[in-house]
């Protein structure tokens, strides 16, 4: 006979009084395939209602998780309305994996939230943007957490049109602080200007000061010596202090699929058709004699 294990001892971490238990309801069922009884399966916890503190903690707890659910939704609906773009549910290729990729793969496929994101240099076909989009979808589709994706150039000349809309001190305070996850494509395509290199660092900067954990993602085709040529040291070293910086080496997948769909072209055009599919040439007409 399986002896009945005893009621757990535990207070309450609120009132300190012992709390109640009673039998598990599932024990009946659970113990068909359960060999060894424990107190956690066999007793249960009765909810602690009496006390009034307990009580309005959770109330409190899921006030807060209502407002953070609320306000995150409100995040995604302005950055629609603000231009941005952001990631869809659509289906994703394939992503090849080599020795040279690997580090890159395994970091975003594995990244959970938190203050500092990852940045991806290489030359241009390796997979960076097609990883921080898959990062980016898996996150933020089916959630309340919202992300933008956004080249550079492009980032740019969004803030540019706001002076004439009237919107540029709201698209910077989105980017800046409000967006969650915000990925910034093609770090160093964008036109060398001081103004735009004053707005990364106004980005960069107030992300990394934030009180919140608010992560910054970057993909670029210039290597560490290009981008410390490229911008100030105050931009770069932000960057070390923000992101995990990872080469991504491999073979240019554009050119490779490029080459794939000529060769299969050539191959096309190669076969002997059947009867059936050649081409009859229609008879040739005789010029018409104008009379």
């Amino acid at each position: 006979m399986t002896e009945i294990p005893l009621k757990p001892n535990q207070f309450c971490e609120f009132c300190q009084k012992p709390l109640s238990y009673e039998k598990n309801p599932d024990w009946e069922i659970q113990k068909r395939w359960i060999k060894t009884m424990s107190e956690k399966l066999y007793w249960k916890e009765i909810e602690h209602k009496t006390c009034a503190f307990a009580l309005e903690e959770r109330k409190r707890a899921e006030k807060e998780a209502k407002d953070r659910d609320a306000q995150r939704l409100a995040v995604k609906r302005n950055l629609q309305e603000l231009g941005f773009s952001q990631f869809t549910d659509g289906p994703q290729k394939a992503f090849d994996v080599c020795d040279e990729n690997r580090e890159a793969y395994t970091a975003t496929s594995e990244w959970t939230y938190q203050r500092k994101g990852i940045l991806l240099m290489g030359p241009p076909g390796r997979g960076k943007s097609h990883l921080m989009a898959s990062l980016g979808s898996r996150l933020c589709m089916g959630s309340p957490m919202s992300g933008a994706f956004q080249n550079m150039s492009g980032l740019l000349a969004l803030l540019r049109r706001g002076y004439d809309e009237d919107l540029f001190d709201e698209r910077l305070r989105m980017v800046s602080s409000q967006v969650h996850l915000l990925m910034l494509d093609d770090l160093g395509a964008e036109k060398a200007t001081d103004w735009g290199e004053e707005k990364l660092y106004m980005i960069i900067d107030t992300r990394l000061n934030s009180k919140e954990d608010r992560p910054l993602f970057v993909t670029t085709n210039l290597n560490e010596a290009e981008l410390e040529e490229r911008y100030h040291q105050r931009v770069i070293s932000r960057l070390h202090e923000m992101c995990q910086w990872i080469k991504v080496g491999g073979t240019d997948h554009r050119r490779d699929q490029k080459e794939r769909v000529a060769q299969q072209r050539f191959v096309v055009d190669t076969v002997d058709p059947t009867p059936q599919q050649r081409f009859v040439m229609p008879p040739k007409m005789a010029p018409r004699r104008w009379t």
